[in-house]
């Protein structure tokens, strides 16, 4: 009587299936990592463009409004963190003036002002500025090129000017015959190691503030604007010449994954008309 051929597989042929699908299922985890790798990468990589292009739209925006020759920029260290911070003053109107501006600065006077389309640009306490030359025109009141106004603008009869009394006359006239009112607070975006931050109401300083003196006057605003800056300076100011106007340049260096980074240049024209 013949048995029947027990059916099955030998040590050896299992051992080599073991082998297959471990080679197999290594190659799978490789290649599953590697594409992963590749998104995480595509990721971070989007979002350092996306923070980059959000910060200069935003710089772009706010430097178009910035007051002549109000922008000063600074750089440092403070406790071992390197940073670089770009200050401006905004303004929020700007017109012209039709009578001889008030030059002495200690006694009161008038200026006979263009009224704006919107009446409601100018208050009491407000800040004017008459040609400007230099930082310090604007954050020092001793230069007296910048006075409060010590009251609200009145309408003339002919209700295309207004009257606008200061207690003090100022240092020089404009030779456009060109006013400015001020916002009510500068304005910093400060690269602190590695992020780049918006800082807003706070008063105007003689010595332009460090990070450190923002993080602690009283009810400044700060804003976390991008992340991975790979290079603190990131600003470099050039003064207006007779040809071209002052020019802003942004230098955003974004360092990430530990070995990739993105350099975004920007310009940006400030205009020279004080």
């Amino acid at each position: 009587m013949n048995r029947a051929k027990r059916k099955g597989f030998s040590l050896v042929e299992l051992i080599i299936v073991i082998v297959i699908i471990g080679i197999v299922s290594i190659s799978t985890m490789q290649f599953i990592k590697f594409g992963a790798q590749i998104y995480a990468t595509g990721t971070e990589r989007d979002e350092v463009v996306a923070q980059a292009r959000f910060a200069l739209l935003r710089l772009s925006k706010e430097l178009r409004q910035a007051t002549p020759n109000s922008i000063r920029v600074q750089a440092g260290n403070v406790s071992g963190q390197a940073f670089q911070c770009l200050e401006f003053t905004p303004f929020k109107a700007s017109s012209i003036y039709v009578n001889n501006p008030p030059l002495d600065t200690s006694s009161a006077g008038d200026l006979i002002v263009v009224a704006f389309n919107n009446e409601d640009k100018a208050f009491e306490n407000d800040r004017v500025t008459l040609y400007p030359q230099s930082p310090a025109d604007i954050y020092d009141l001793s230069n007296n090129r910048v006075r409060l106004l010590s009251a609200d603008p009145v309408e003339e009869e002919t209700n295309k000017t207004q009257r606008w009394s200061f207690d003090n006359g100022f240092a020089v006239a404009s030779p456009t015959q060109r006013l400015f009112v001020l916002n009510n607070s500068p304005i910093s975006f400060c690269v602190e190691g590695d992020s780049l931050y918006y800082y807003q109401g706070y008063d105007f300083e003689v010595n332009q503030p460090t990070p450190s003196l923002l993080h602690v006057l009283d009810g400044v605003k700060g804003q976390l604007l991008a992340k991975y800056i790979s290079d603190h300076l990131a600003f470099e100011f050039n003064d207006a010449s007779l040809t071209r106007n002052a020019i802003v340049n942004i230098r955003l260096a974004m360092g990430f994954n530990s070995s990739e980074s993105l350099v975004f240049n920007h310009e940006v024209h400030i205009p020279n008309v004080p």
